[in-house]
C-alpha cells in the first residue's frame, strides 16, 4: 500500500474548492474510479458529502485517486497532516479500502453516530453530478 495514495468522493475531488486548496498541485491524478460498499450522503441542500459503510456491493461511490507523493507545492507528509487536521476536525474518520480498480488506497469516513443529519442520500454516488444539477461545487 502506498501511504500518499487518497481517494476523494466530495469538495476534495477536481474542481471543488478544497481540491483548489489542497490537491491542485497533485500530479498523479486518476478520476472516475469506484468505491463500492458505501452510500454517500449530504443534506437536503448539499454542502459537503460523507460516505456511510453499507457493506453492500450494490451501493457505489465514484471517487478520484491522487497519490500526494507527486504534490508540487507542498511536502507530501504535511500535505497529508493538513488534509486529516480538516477532516478529523469535521468528525470524519479515515481507512484503508480497495477499490474497483484493485487499488488500495485510504479515504475518509463518516460513522453514524458524527452524522449530524446528513440523511439526503446522493443515489448516484456522484457528487459531480449531484453539484452539477445544483450549480455549486
Amino acid at each position: 500500500m502506498n501511504d500518499y495514495k487518497m481517494a476523494a468522493y466530495g469538495t476534495l475531488k477536481v474542481g471543488h474548492g478544497n481540491w483548489n486548496y489542497f490537491l491542485a498541485g497533485v500530479t498523479d491524478v486518476r478520476v472516475g474510479d469506484l468505491l463500492r460498499g458505501y452510500k454517500l450522503r449530504t443534506w437536503q441542500h448539499g454542502g459537503f458529502p460523507a460516505i456511510f459503510k453499507t457493506g453492500d456491493d450494490n451501493d457505489v461511490v465514484v471517487v478520484d485517486v491522487f497519490d500526494l507523493s507527486t504534490s508540487q507545492t507542498i511536502a507530501p507528509d504535511d500535505l497529508v497532516d493538513d488534509i486529516d487536521s480538516m477532516e478529523f476536525g469535521a468528525g470524519y474518520d479515515k481507512e484503508w479500502v480497495q477499490l474497483e480498480s484493485g487499488d488500495w488506497v485510504w479515504v475518509y469516513t463518516m460513522d453514524e453516530r458524527n452524522s449530524h443529519g446528513m440523511d439526503y442520500i446522493i443515489e448516484s454516488g456522484d457528487w459531480n453530478e449531484f453539484t452539477d444539477t445544483r450549480r455549486y461545487a
